[in-house]
């Protein structure tokens, strides 16, 4: 083999992957990146201050220059070639310049094609690798690590995917890049898109789901729905924690509250808004499914069940007859802001359910669905309804409307000191039903109704005391007024001793 077939060789090789490797790195990535970046500034550097060939002679040869600037000039061969390449741009041999500086170098396929005859790489190597941008890499646990999460609608950019997972972190050191470069590496804008995604939809999601529900109410739900404790477990149960690319320890991302986890997921949702422009449907109707077991446990937590429009009609036609059914009674007259509306539901004397809500009729319904769920009442009425000739009701609400008269209601004499009033305790399970029962014993009874006043409301503890005539004889506290209402009723309901020491 001869000097040049050898020489020749050798420029074959190195314009290849010399070592075989056809995968690239973080670390090369990151290392091709500034030395990219170096480029361009080197470029800029020279075509805008170095002096071409001629420029260089007369710096040289002037009498002006000083004498240790011209030895410099003379020995330095890297000044020199910054000259040279000067000259070669000006006389327009080296327009490249312009693109590497604008970034905009262009490939044509006849080059290409030059370049896979020179190349002795088999021509499936000839595709360079970023192993966390191959197909693997975009495959996700898509119905949670269980497989009985709602299916994770898809992000099909590549490179918004990618960029989802990117902490800041691990661009803080890529100073060569322009801070509008830098913002555009990281998940930090797609998670607070994502942040603004997730507090509309959720907002959506509850005002639909609790038509009821106070702006208070429905302001707590929602803060539950989107805190970072909720957003952190959907992150671990889909997996997206574990394809975070950060420069954090690992032991530090332990011992930290890991918001850091809780800031993929909204990175992710903000990723999606971005690809479905303003089409959130398919985003609202995911979200709906994935908080439906939270949304469960609300509907226990704050009584707050979707409103039944049809309610007192189907209990009309569970117990109802022209001569009994169910009549609602206004237990206290709220002002459709701040005080609601209290209706209880009753058969004669006894209270079937009880309801409460911004204004009269919805508070009539929701008593009419309390009472749908007061399954010994609906059996008792409704055997009494079988047992009744419909023929005979009619004919005698027709003939005349008999008033009935009302039984003299016991008085509540004085209770016993060593025993009332009773106390809530606050870590016993919340009853949500505790009030109807108690509605339901008391009014049957000794005919009276139960009524809650807030005492006070300290540090956002709020303190209730339940009253019957006027007399307090069970008390409770909780961050909520309802729920406090519903452990004072806890407290007396559960106390046999009591209850019947009321009702002698």
């Amino acid at each position: 083999m001869d000097r040049g077939t050898e020489d020749g060789s050798s420029k074959r090789q190195n314009s290849s992957l010399q070592n075989g490797n056809s995968e690239i790195g973080l670390v090369e990535v990151q290392k091709l990146e500034y030395g990219t970046r170096t480029l361009q500034k080197s470029v800029r550097l020279i075509v805008n201050d170095a002096p071409d060939v001629i420029e260089l002679e007369r710096i040289s040869n002037s009498s002006s220059t000083d004498p240790s600037i011209k030895a410099e000039l003379e020995q330095n061969k890297l000044l020199h070639l910054a000259s040279q390449l000067k000259t070669k741009y000006k006389l327009g041999q080296l327009k490249i310049f312009d693109d590497i500086a604008e970034s905009h170098v262009e490939i044509s396929d006849e080059e290409k094609t030059k370049l896979e005859a020179i190349s002795e790489l088999p021509e499936d190597k000839m595709q360079i690798d970023i192993p966390y941008l191959t197909p693997s890499a975009l495959v996700l646990s898509h119905t949670g690590l269980d497989g009985t999460m709602p299916p994770l609608p898809v992000i099909k950019d590549p490179h918004l995917y990618e960029r989802v997972f990117i902490h800041k972190s691990t661009i803080n050191l890529k100073s060569y890049l322009q801070q509008h470069e830098l913002i555009n590496l990281h998940n930090e804008r797609l998670e607070f898109l994502g942040d603004s995604i997730l507090n509309n939809l959720a907002t959506l999601i509850i005002y639909d789901r609790f038509p009821g529900a106070s702006e208070g109410d429905l302001t707590k739900i929602r803060s539950h729905l989107i805190d970072n404790k909720t957003l952190k477990e959907f992150s671990f149960e889909y997996g997206l924690n574990k394809k975070l690319r950060t420069n954090i320890n690992e032991e530090i991302l332990k011992l930290s509250d890991q918001k850091i986890y809780a800031d993929i997921f909204e990175a992710y949702v903000g990723a999606l808004g971005i690809e479905r422009g303003l089409d959130f449907a398919e985003i609202k109707d995911w979200l709906a499914k994935l908080y439906e077991k939270k949304l469960s446990e609300f509907d226990i937590e704050y009584d707050i069940q979707p409103l039944n429009k049809e309610a007192k009609t189907e209990l009309y036609s569970v117990l109802g007859t022209a001569q009994f059914h169910p009549t609602y009674h206004v237990i206290s007259k709220g002002d459709g802001t701040n005080q609601p509306f209290e209706i209880e539901c009753k058969m004669g004397n006894d209270v079937l359910g009880f309801g409460t809500a911004s204004n009269m009729k919805d508070a009539g319904l929701r008593a009419a669905m309390t009472a749908l769920n007061n399954k010994p009442m609906l059996e008792k009425y409704h055997k009494l309804r079988m047992a009744t000739d419909r023929k005979e009701s009619v004919k005698l609400t027709k003939k005349v409307k008999v008033p009935e008269e009302e039984p003299a209601k016991p008085k509540l004499v004085m209770v016993n000191s060593s025993i009332f009033p009773v106390k809530g305790n606050e870590d016993d399970p919340l009853d949500s039903d505790a009030k109807n029962r108690l509605y339901a014993e008391i009014g049957k009874r000794i005919g009276e109704v139960p009524q809650y006043e807030i005492a006070s409301i300290n540090n956002g503890v709020a303190v209730v005391e339940l009253k019957i005539k006027g007399v307090t004889v069970a008390t409770a506290t909780d961050k909520s007024k309802k729920r406090a209402m519903t452990r004072a009723a806890m407290a007396l309901v559960n106390n046999r001793e009591a209850l019947e020491e009321l009702c002698k």
